[in-house]
């Protein structure tokens, strides 16, 4: 067994095991942003808990990029486990009052 072997092995038993403590299958969720990290985890999930109905959930806030929505988008027609919400905060307003939030690790260095 290589590496990547041994440690895609040990996620997926840890997956499992915290699904024989809190029953991830009924009681929980995945937030989904579409980007590597977030299918990295779904695919994870996959893998440990076959058959799986766990929403993947996208807050569309109106300012992500709009690749990576029209991405969530194409992916939620074929996985009926990705549910869109829309905010329904006026974002701009939002912004005056609240400031801007970082998009990403460079636009917050």
């Amino acid at each position: 067994m290589n590496d990547f072997e041994f440690e895609l092995t040990d996620r997926v038993q840890k997956i499992k095991s915290i699904d024989a403590q809190f029953d991830l299958r009924n009681k929980s969720f995945i937030s989904f942003s579409g980007g590597k990290d977030s299918l990295t985890v779904s695919r994870l999930i996959d893998e440990a808990l076959p058959d799986n109905l766990i929403p993947r959930v996208y807050l569309n806030t109106g300012i992500e990029y709009k690749m990576m929505l029209e991405f969530v988008k194409e992916l939620a027609q074929r996985d009926k486990r990705i549910v869109i919400v829309n905010s329904g905060i006026n974002i701009p307003r939002m912004l005056e009052q609240e400031g801007y939030p970082f998009k990403s690790k460079e636009h917050s260095q």
